[in-house]
C-alpha cells in the first residue's frame, strides 16, 4: 500500500504543470529516498498502516491509536520521517 502510494505521488509529480524541472528533480529524489526506507519496514509497521486505514472503530479511538503509532514510528524511523516532511513541505509550497 505504502509502495503504491508513493508510486501514484510520482507519476503525479512527474506529469504536473508548473513544476521547474529542478523542483521535479528534487521532489522525486526525495521521493527515491522515500521509497527506499519504507522497503525496510518490517512488515507489522506496514500492516499497522493498512489496519487503521480500513478501521470501524470511532474516530476517536482510531486517532488516539495513530497518534500513538505515529510517535513511535517517528523514534524508531527519523530519516523516513524526515523525507516524509520534506516532501511534505515542497508539495505544500508548490500549492499542491
Amino acid at each position: 500500500m505504502i509502495q503504491r502510494q508513493i508510486d501514484q505521488l510520482e507519476s503525479r509529480i512527474r506529469n504536473a504543470e508548473g513544476i521547474s524541472d529542478e523542483r521535479r528533480a528534487e521532489l522525486l529524489e526525495l521521493l527515491s529516498s522515500m521509497r527506499a526506507e519504507t522497503a525496510s519496514l518490517p512488515p507489522s509497521a506496514q500492516e499497522k498502516v493498512e489496519a487503521a486505514a480500513d478501521d470501524d472503530r470511532p474516530v476517536d479511538a482510531v486517532m488516539t491509536e495513530i497518534q500513538d503509532s505515529l510517535a513511535e514510528f517517528e523514534a524508531s524511523h527519523p530519516k523516513l520521517t524526515q523525507l516524509t516532511n520534506q516532501v511534505a513541505l515542497a508539495l505544500s509550497n508548490m500549492g499542491i
